[in-house]
């Protein structure tokens, strides 16, 4: 049974793909720094209730999407933080890399989401688990 979220919009776009959760706050350094999460976020839908714990995470974030092994999306329950939109923005404006990204889902969307889920995310911010 497929459930549908409405989102806030912050890059659109649209995709079918796989969850991968982070059921809590995310360090994005991690995606920089571990090859296990690089491999596991690679292309596919990063699903997390923020990122956190860092002051440069926009930075490693643009990096992860230099590098070639960045998300095709990020979906936030909560609003986005702003190290990881202010990457997103810089992620398309200067080096055309398109990071689909929507936030305000709710705790419910990070609740029913588990990792290899099929998401289709559609560019009006609707989010629907399949």
């Amino acid at each position: 049974m497929s459930k549908k979220f409405q989102g806030r919009v912050i890059a659109k776009g649209n995709l079918t793909g796989s969850a991968v959760v982070s059921e809590d706050l995310l360090n994005l350094m991690a995606i920089v720094d571990n090859a296990v999460i690089q491999h596991d976020v690679k292309g596919n839908i990063l699903c997390l209730p923020k990122a956190g714990f860092t002051k440069f995470g926009g930075m490693f974030l643009l990096t992860a999407c230099k590098k070639g092994f960045a998300p095709s999306a990020m979906l936030f329950s909560e609003t986005v933080d702003e190290e990881s939109a202010s990457a997103i923005v810089a992620a398309s404006n200067w080096l055309g890399y398109s990071l689909i990204a929507i936030d305000r889902l709710g705790n419910e969307f990070l609740d029913m989401v588990k990792n290899d889920t099929k998401i289709e995310i559609k560019d009006t911010g609707e989010v629907t688990i399949l």
